[in-house]
């Protein structure tokens, strides 16, 4: 198929969107710790509410304040994820991890 006034043909924009990516992919890659890409997925849509709410509950049974156990991930929720990261030689980076749910005892 050829390239008319409409543009690209569906087949070139599939490929050209995909290199788009993988350019974007190696230039992030390229100044990350270690040369280390990692994809972290959105809280909102990974991690069940319920879970959330245990998560937040368990934190503050343990001392660190993740505020309201109301199953949403806000900033006193990460602030406690990072501090209890911390403390057991985790990456504080604030985020939901399976590492972070089977150091506190719970699952996904």
């Amino acid at each position: 198929m050829s390239t008319d006034c409409l543009g690209p043909s569906k087949p070139r924009r599939v490929f050209l969107s995909a290199l788009a990516g993988f350019a974007v992919i190696s230039l992030l890659s390229r100044n990350s710790p270690a040369g280390e890409f990692k994809l972290k997925a959105t809280s909102d849509h990974s991690w069940p509410r319920n879970l959330v709410r245990a998560l937040q509950q368990r934190l503050s049974e343990r001392g660190f304040d993740a505020g309201p156990a109301d199953g949403l991930e806000g900033p006193k929720t990460a602030s406690a994820i990072r501090a209890f990261q911390t403390s057991t030689g985790m990456e504080p980076d604030g985020h939901i991890t399976n590492e972070l749910l089977i150091a506190l005892q719970l699952s996904r």
